[in-house]
């Protein structure tokens, strides 16, 4: 209907978020059912009644016109400005007013704690400047080593 695929529904703030958004609208709701996630309803009953109007499609969305958007969201304004909330805030963050600033990892060879760990960036550099294991320039064998003895 509206040509995005990744559209989630939000019973929260459903004027704001899906309305105003995406001009579409949830029409025929059964009456006596809460407007509410339908994980969250609490009888049977309910549900059943839900599941019956979505099979009989008395309860669809459909798209709307211009006007009609133009309309909610006069709406929307005239309940923002007598008071009302219309859009539930986002719940604070646990962590709100601590600062995550990454912490600068220790230089390789120079850790200067005992249990510190490296950091995975850090280790592949560590990895590509290694130098190549020095070797011995004529390699003798056993029986040649023998002969030089005697």
């Amino acid at each position: 209907m509206t040509g995005k695929k990744d559209i989630v529904m939000n019973y929260n703030n459903y004027e704001t978020a899906v309305i105003e958004t995406y001009a579409v609208q949830l029409v025929g709701w059964p009456h006596g059912v809460k407007f509410i996630s339908p994980s969250n309803i609490g009888t049977v009953s309910e549900i059943r009644k839900l599941r019956d109007a979505l099979k009989a499609r008395t309860c669809y969305w459909t798209a709307l016109t211009a006007a009609e958007v133009k309309a909610h969201a006069a709406k929307l304004d005239a309940r923002r400005s007598a008071g009302e909330v219309v859009r539930q805030p986002r719940k604070k963050r646990s962590d709100a007013g601590i600062s995550r600033k990454r912490k600068v990892p220790p230089t390789v060879g120079h850790a200067n704690k005992e249990n510190s760990r490296l950091s995975k960036k850090v280790k592949k550099n560590a990895d590509q400047h290694r130098e190549a294991p020095k070797s011995v320039e004529f390699i003798q064998s056993s029986g040649e080593e023998e002969e030089e003895q005697e």
